[in-house]
Formats: C-alpha cells, sequence, structure tokens
C-alpha cells in the first residue's frame, strides 16, 4: 500500500501580541493557519490561497521559519506531514479583531504565548518551537521580516 507524504503549508501571524490559531471543531485541536500544497502550486503561493479561502484575509508571505516532519496516526490512519512554517503578514490592519472562517469546520482566535499550555497545538514539536521562538526574542512586540534567520528544521514521529 502506498502513502503519500503531505506538504502543509502554515502562517504565523501575530497581532497585539497574540498569535492567529486556526482550531478543529470536531477535534478540538488548534494549529497555525494554512492548508495543503497542491501539485505544482508554490509553497507561498499556497498560504496566500489557503488564507483567502479560509479566511477572506489577503495576506504578504514572509520568510520560511521553520520546515517540521511529522509522522503520527490520525483517528487510526497513519501519516506523514512535512509542514512548512512562514512568518505571514496580513495586507491591512483593519478587521483583524475577529477573524471569521469561511469553512464550517473549523474558527480562528487570537492567543497570547500564555495561554498555549491549556491548547493541544498540532503538530507538537511546531508549538515547542514557537514557544521557544515566543519567549526568546522580541518577535511578540513587533514581527518585521528582517527579525528571522535561517529556517530551523523539526522532525519527530508518534504524535501530531
Amino acid at each position: 500500500m502506498m502513502r503519500n507524504v503531505e506538504v502543509i503549508t502554515r502562517g504565523l501571524v501575530i497581532a497585539d501580541s497574540q498569535v492567529l490559531l486556526c482550531t478543529s471543531k470536531r477535534g478540538g485541536y488548534a494549529y497555525l493557519p494554512g492548508g495543503h500544497v497542491e501539485f505544482g502550486e508554490p509553497a507561498a503561493a499556497a498560504l496566500r490561497r489557503e488564507f483567502r479561502e479560509e479566511t477572506g484575509l489577503a495576506v504578504v508571505v514572509g520568510p520560511l521559519l521553520a520546515i517540521a516532519e511529522v509522522v503520527f496516526s490520525q483517528a487510526g490512519r497513519p501519516r506523514h506531514e512535512i509542514d512548512l512554517v512562514f512568518h505571514v503578514e496580513p495586507w491591512a490592519r483593519c478587521g483583524l479583531e475577529r477573524v471569521v472562517s469561511h469553512e464550517p469546520d473549523i474558527e480562528f482566535e487570537w492567543r497570547k504565548p500564555d495561554d498555549f499550555s491549556d491548547l493541544r497545538i498540532y503538530p507538537e514539536i511546531v508549538r515547542t518551537w514557537l514557544l521557544e521562538r515566543l519567549r526568546s526574542s522580541a518577535i511578540i512586540a513587533h514581527s518585521p521580516f528582517e527579525a528571522y534567520t535561517h529556517p530551523v528544521f523539526l522532525s519527530s514521529s508518534g504524535s501530531a
């Protein structure tokens, strides 16, 4: 049986010292907004498309921050993902207070990093990296693209 590796593009959006998270209504877990990269589609273009489809927001995709490889089981099904995490800035700040989902299975919320301990954020390795990154730098106070260095490679297996 052939299984595919899924390429997922995710966006880190920070505003007013909070991170935009997408929550699965059915699963009760959160993740950075984004989605699958389609065959032949550049990852940054996929992220812009996913934001537009899911939120209606136009975004500027900045630097690649992290690459996470995760192998896990979801609902008894083995999964293998390569997650590409980019810095994202909205084109306009208006309407950011409440980001409304255009899809029925998900919702968006702004959360402070101090609230992350109460949340299941997947992939877990991205959650850990994100907390370390946010606590160790001035990225939370402002988020200029210049603040980033080279992307980090993260790898785990066993849990999302």
